[in-house]
C-alpha cells in the first residue's frame, strides 16, 4: 500500500472567484484627498514666528495628497517640514494611518510616522509598524517591525510579522525580511525572507509540493520535492520553472510557458532529468495550442513526445498518463472562409508509452466539404475525404490510403403542425492499400425520408403560457446491401448508447462500413415547455423495424435476421437547479434494462451534487457498471463538506474516492482532503493534503470544488 502526504506554502495573491470579500469597518472615516490646491488649516490656536508656524487643539490640514488631523502641529519654514504630535491621524491617496507622530517633508511629499496603524484604501491589507515612511514619488512604502493581514479590522485571525517590509507599488509586490506567519495565534513558518504580489500576476515563487510516489518496477517510494517560480513576463505571455529533486534519480527541471493574444493561445511544457538510476538522460516536450489566423484559416496542435515509453510511469509530472498505455496527439488545420466550403488537413498519431496496442495513425487526413443551397428547404452537399493509416509497430493489420467521395442531398420542409424531410446520399469508398495487399472499392446508396407531426395542448395545471406537446416520428431508411468483407476496417465501430441511433442512417461509425438495412424508426416525444419556450422536460420512447435481414457486420458477414431492435426511452429535466438527463434500452420482449446511461446536475446556493451512472452489456460477459458522484455541500454559513467517488460495481472495487471538510472566512480558507486510487495492482495510494489560502497573501494546493470539475465536467 502505498501512501502519499502533501502540505506546500506559497506566497502569492489568491482571491478566489466568488468568495466573499473583507467589508469590515475603515480604520478612519474616510475624507476626499484633492489632487491639487492650496494648503488649508484650521487650529483652535495659532502661533507664527520667523521659524515657523506652530497650530494646537483641534488641528486639520488638506493638502493636495493629504489630509491630517491632530492636537499639534508645527510647520517649520526652512525645512519645510510638517511635524504632527498627540493623536494624529492622516490620509493619502492610497492609506490610512494613525500614529504617535508624524513628519510631512512637502519637498517630495514623504511622509513618516512613528507608532503607527495604517489600512490601504483597497482593504488589500492593513496592520501597525513602529516605524512606517511612505514615498508617493517612487511609490514605496517602508515599514520596520511591523506586522500585516487582509482581515478586517477586529479579526486577526493571521498575520505576518517582519522586520523589514516594502511595498512596492510599481512592481506591484511586497518584499519583506526575517518575516513569520501567525495563524490563529499558532507560527507557521519563518523565512529570512519573502516577496509576494500586489496584484494577481507578478513574478514570485508559488507552490512547494512534497509527494511520495512509487513506479510499477520499483519495490520502495521515492521522494518527490518541487519548488516553482513563477515569471510575469508580459500581459500576453508568461512561464513557470519548477525545480525538483527526485530521491535517487536526481534533479529535474519542469518549465511551463504561457501564451496568449488574439491570433494564437498556447502552453508549451520542457521537462529534463539526467536520471541516476537509469544513468540517462529523460526529457518530456509538451505543446498544446489553438490557433487564429484569419480569413477563415485556424489551428490546433495538441503533440507530446518522450525520451522512453516508461517516462510516465516513472516520473509522476502527469498524473493522467502514469498508467496511461498511450495519448493521442494532432496536428490540424481548417480553413473555413464562408459557409458554403471548408477543408481540413491533420496528421493524428499515439505516444507509445508501456503496454501499448496496435493503433491506427492518420499520416496525413484531408477533407473538403462543399455545401450549396438550391432553395430554402434542398440542401447538397459534397464531402471529400483522403486519409492515410498506418501502425507504427509491428502488427499484421492492413496499412493504406482510404478515398472517400459523398455527395447528398437533404431536403427539410418545416410545416404548420411540424417537418417532412429526406435525405439521399452515396458514399464511394476506394483503397490502396501497402505491401501488395489487394484494395478495393465499394459504392453505397443511402436515403431516408422522415416526418415529425407536433400536437400542443395548454398546460394550465402547470401555469398560465406552459405548453406540452405531443410528438410522433416517423423515419423509413433504405440502404442496399454491398459485400464489405474483402474490405479492411480502420475506424468503424458500433455505436454508443444514444436516443438518437434511431434515426442515424448508418448502423455503424465511421467509414468503413455501411450497415445495410430497411428500417422503418418511430419515437414518441412529449415536452413541457415554459411561457419562455425553454424546454423543461422531455421524455421519449422509440423503436426500429426491420423490414430485411442485415448482412454488414465489422467482423465479416453475419447475418441479423431480428425483426426489430430493443426499446430505446430518454428523459430529461431542465430547472434552475437540476439537470437530469437518462437514455435507456430496453429488451423488446421482456422489458428488462439492456443498457442505461444517466447524469444528474443539481445546484443550490448550499449545494452541488454531480453524478453520472452507467450500465452497459446488462447480463453478458461484456457487463460494465459504474458510478461516478460527487457533492459539495456547505451546511453552515462558514463550513464546507465534500465527497467524490469512483465506484465499479462489475468489479465490486472503489476506483477513486476523495472527501474534503473545508472552513472559509472573508480572509482565509482551509480545506482538509483526503484521496484514495486504485492501482493496476490492486494497491491503493492515498493523498492528504491541506489547503490553505490566507488572502491576499498565500494558497496551497487546488481546490476540491475544481477537482469535481475535473471529474465530472458536464
Amino acid at each position: 500500500m502505498k501512501r502519499t502526504a502533501l502540505f506546500c506554502i506559497s506566497f502569492f495573491l489568491c482571491q478566489p472567484a466568488g468568495a466573499q470579500p473583507c467589508t469590515g469597518q475603515w480604520l478612519l472615516p474616510l475624507k476626499p484627498i484633492k489632487q491639487t490646491g492650496p494648503t488649508e488649516a484650521w487650529a483652535d490656536q495659532l502661533v507664527a514666528t520667523q521659524e515657523g508656524i506652530d497650530l494646537s487643539g483641534q488641528v486639520q490640514l488638506s493638502h493636495p495628497g493629504l489630509w491630517l488631523q491632530t492636537l499639534q502641529l508645527h510647520w517649520d519654514r526652512l525645512s519645510r517640514m510638517l511635524t504632527a504630535a498627540d493623536d494624529v491621524q492622516a490620509q493619502t491617496h492610497h492609506w490610512l494611518l494613525t500614529a504617535r507622530q508624524l513628519r510631512y517633508q512637502r519637498a517630495n511629499n514623504t511622509l513618516e510616522a512613528q507608532a503607527v496603524h495604517f489600512q490601504q484604501r483597497n482593504r488589500q491589507l492593513r496592520g501597525q509598524a513602529q516605524k512606517l515612511i511612505h514615498n508617493p514619488a517612487e511609490e514605496q512604502t517602508q515599514l520596520q517591525t511591523a506586522r500585516l493581514t487582509t482581515c478586517p479590522l477586529g479579526q486577526d485571525d493571521w498575520f505576518v510579522h517582519a522586520q523589514k517590509v516594502r511595498v512596492d507599488r510599481k512592481a506591484q509586490r511586497v518584499y519583506a525580511h526575517h518575516a513569520r506567519l501567525n495563524f490563529k495565534g499558532v507560527p507557521l513558518l519563518y523565512t529570512p525572507y519573502i516577496s509576494y504580489p500586489l496584484s494577481k500576476r507578478a513574478s514570485g515563487f508559488l507552490i512547494p509540493s512534497v509527494q511520495s510516489y512509487q513506479s510499477p518496477n520499483r519495490e520502495n517510494p521515492s521522494w518527490l520535492v518541487g519548488i516553482p517560480y513563477y515569471f510575469n513576463l508580459a500581459p500576453n505571455y508568461d512561464d513557470t520553472l519548477t525545480l525538483y529533486t527526485f530521491q535517487d534519480r536526481g534533479l529535474m527541471l519542469d518549465n511551463e510557458f504561457r501564451s496568449l493574444n488574439s491570433w494564437q493561445q498556447s502552453v508549451l511544457t520542457t521537462t529534463w532529468l539526467d536520471d541516476q538510476l537509469t544513468g540517462k538522460p529523460r526529457w518530456r516536450i509538451k505543446l498544446v495550442g489553438d490557433q487564429y489566423f484569419g480569413y477563415g484559416l485556424s489551428g490546433r496542435i495538441q503533440w507530446q513526445d518522450v525520451s522512453d515509453k516508461d517516462f510516465f510511469a516513472d516520473i509522476p509530472i502527469d498524473p493522467l498518463l502514469t498508467t496511461a498505455s498511450f495519448d493521442r496527439r494532432q496536428l490540424r488545420l481548417d480553413w473555413r472562409p464562408t459557409d458554403q466550403i471548408s477543408a481540413f488537413i491533420r496528421h493524428q498519431d499515439y505516444l507509445l508509452l508501456r503496454n501499448h496496442a496496435a493503433n491506427y495513425a492518420l499520416r496525413p487526413q484531408f477533407g473538403l466539404t462543399l455545401n450549396h443551397r438550391f432553395t430554402n428547404q434542398l440542401q447538397g452537399q459534397l464531402y471529400t475525404e483522403i486519409s492515410h493509416f498506418d501502425i507504427p509497430i509491428d502488427h499484421s493489420r492492413p496499412e493504406g490510403q482510404r478515398t472517400l467521395v459523398r455527395p447528398r442531398l437533404t431536403l427539410l420542409a418545416p410545416t404548420r403542425w411540424g417537418e417532412v424531410g429526406a435525405t439521399a446520399q452515396i458514399q464511394h469508398t476506394r483503397y490502396d492499400l501497402l505491401d501488395g495487399a489487394p484494395g478495393g472499392e465499394i459504392s453505397v446508396p443511402m436515403a431516408e425520408i422522415h416526418g415529425t407531426v407536433v400536437f400542443e395542448r395548454p398546460a394550465d395545471e402547470i401555469g398560465p403560457g406552459w405548453i406540452q406537446t405531443l410528438e410522433p416520428r416517423l423515419q423509413y431508411t433504405h440502404i442496399p446491401y454491398v459485400d464489405q468483407d474483402a474490405l479492411p476496417n480502420f475506424d468503424s465501430a458500433p455505436r454508443s448508447l444514444s436516443f438518437d441511433n434511431l434515426f442515424a442512417l448508418n448502423r455503424f461509425t465511421g467509414a468503413d462500413r455501411i450497415g445495410d438495412t430497411q428500417r422503418l424508426s418511430f419515437a414518441l416525444t412529449t415536452r413541457l415547455l415554459s411561457p419562455r419556450g425553454h424546454e423543461h422536460l422531455r421524455a421519449a420512447i422509440g423503436q426500429a423495424f426491420y423490414l430485411a435481414t442485415r448482412h454488414v457486420g465489422l467482423t465479416g458477414t453475419l447475418a441479423d435476421t431480428t425483426p426489430r431492435s430493443h426499446l430505446f426511452g430518454q428523459l430529461r429535466l431542465t430547472t434552475d437547479a437540476v439537470l437530469f438527463d437518462s437514455t435507456f434500452e430496453l429488451h423488446d420482449g421482456t422489458f428488462a434494462l439492456r443498457n442505461l446511461i444517466s447524469r444528474l446536475r443539481w445546484r443550490t446556493d448550499r449545494l452541488t451534487l454531480l453524478s453520472q451512472y452507467s450500465w452497459q452489456q446488462i447480463a453478458s460477459p461484456d457487463e460494465t457498471q459504474l458510478l461516478l458522484t460527487g457533492a459539495l455541500w456547505q451546511p453552515g454559513r462558514n463550513w464546507q463538506v465534500g465527497g467524490y467517488l469512483q465506484y465499479d460495481y462489475t468489479a465490486k472495487v472503489r476506483v477513486e474516492t476523495a472527501w474534503t471538510l473545508g472552513y472559509e472566512s472573508c480572509c482565509w480558507k482551509s480545506e482538509l482532503q483526503l484521496e484514495e486510487t486504485r492501482l493496476q495492482d490492486g494497491r491503493y495510494n492515498y493523498t492528504l493534503r491541506l489547503v490553505l489560502t490566507l488572502k491576499g497573501l498565500s494558497t496551497t494546493g487546488r481546490s476540491f470544488a475544481r477537482l469535481l470539475q475535473r471529474k465530472l465536467n458536464f
